[in-house]
């Protein structure tokens, strides 16, 4: 398995991935790409390379994972990255996710992040499970945020410092 940058022509994988995850096991809140590949192309074409960097984990050339960091612009916050990440159902537990994290917290690191926050469903104990692992902690909970069939479910903001 290989951790890349993204390019231009993955979008299309890329969607196709977040669209899979989001309609089959309900972990990301959303029930699809907004847009869809269109858009994430534009994304990738048009934010410079030191406010945002997009990362595939490909494996025989499909693509099994996705993560995006990017940092927010404004001075009182530029210390601060977000980190949306993506695994393949079949490809999880395998260090993907672990991998592509680490990949992101370089990256973040390089262009002057030193905290990286995300945002994740309370009912996705695997992925909780991995950010703590992965050094994250809870900093809030939104109570009832998400409305998933008729369940609402708490939204669980993490973070991580990495100085």
């Amino acid at each position: 398995m290989e951790i890349r940058q993204a390019r231009v022509d993955d979008a299309a994988a890329v969607t196709a991935l977040i669209d899979l995850v989001a309609q089959n096991d309900a972990t990301l809140g959303l029930d699809r790409y907004p847009g869809g590949a269109d858009v994430l192309r534009r994304q990738m074409e048009g934010t410079p390379k030191d406010v945002s960097t997009f990362l595939v984990a490909a494996d025989g050339g499909a693509i099994v994972g996705y993560a995006f960091i990017g940092r927010y612009i404004t001075p009182t916050l530029a210390h601060v990255g977000v980190l949306s990440i993506v695994v393949h159902p079949a490809h999880r537990r395998a260090g993907v996710g672990r991998r592509l994290m680490d990949e992101g917290a370089l990256w973040a690191g390089s262009v002057g992040v030193r905290k990286l926050t995300l945002s994740v469903l309370a009912t996705n104990a695997a992925g909780r499970a991995l950010f703590v692992a992965s050094g994250f902690a809870t900093e809030a909970v939104r109570k009832g945020q998400f409305r998933i069939g008729s369940a609402d479910v708490d939204e669980v903001l993490m973070a991580r410092w990495l100085s």
